[in-house]
This record gives C-alpha cells, structure tokens and sequence, in this order.
C-alpha cells in the first residue's frame, strides 16, 4: 500500500480523534463520540474532494514541502469558510450568529491544517523513495 493511500486514509481521522482525546479527558466521551461522527464524514469528504486534486495538483508542479501542503490546505478551507460569511451577511443574520459562525471557521481553518499536514507527515510525497 503507498504511503498516500496510507495518508488520505488516516489523516483526515485525525481531527476527529483529537476532539475526541478532548472530550474524554474532560469527562465528555458521549459528546466526543457525537463530535466524532460529525467530523469524520465531513473531513473524509473534503479529503476526497479537495484534497485528492490538491495532492494532485501539487505533485505534478513539483511543491512537496510541508508548507506547501499545509498552506495549499489551509487556503482551501477558506472558500466554504468565504461562503458561510458572505451568506448571513447578505441574509443579515443576527451577530451572535455570525459570531458563532466565526468559531466554526476557525476551527475549519485549524482542522483543514492538521489534516494537511499529516498527510504529508505520513505520505511523504518530497521522497519519492518511500512510495515503493
């Protein structure tokens, strides 16, 4: 099995289990249960959806740094994240709600980050040596 299959199938796992760590060790492992089926499908999907091509897109330009990855990964998180602004904006939601909203974000930003970087940290894609 390559190194990135190992990574497109691991990392996105990550967030999730991180929240998870979180919330068992604060006594809460029913909600990090619940976080963790919320996560995972969405993380998995953006994978597959963004990260795939990304990864794609990447490799082919010859960019295999971790901050490539990292910051390549980071910055395609912030188009849904433009989205989900620019909409209660124009439907003049509540500012509680758009401050809500911003927590979220950030936390898309943050996960989109880890994700991006363990995948580099498990595929390897700057030693081609490894993918054999």
């Amino acid at each position: 099995m390559s190194r990135a299959l190992l990574g497109f199938l691991i990392a996105p796992a990550i967030p999730g289990l991180l929240v998870l760590m979180v919330a068992v060790l604060r006594g809460g492992f029913g909600e990090g249960v619940w976080a963790l089926t919320l996560i995972l499908p969405i993380s998995y999907l953006a994978s597959a959806i963004v990260g795939l091509p990304l990864h794609l897109l990447l490799t082919h330009f010859k960019r295999q740094s971790m901050l490539a990855y990292t910051v390549t990964g980071v910055i395609a998180s912030l188009a849904p994240i433009a989205i989900v602004i620019i909409l209660p904006w124009i439907f003049s939601e509540t500012s509680q709600r758009l401050a809500s909203l911003k927590i979220v974000m950030v936390i898309m930003v943050v996960a989109s980050g880890i994700v991006s970087t363990s995948f580099w940290l498990i595929a390897r894609p700057d030693k081609p040596h490894l993918t054999e």
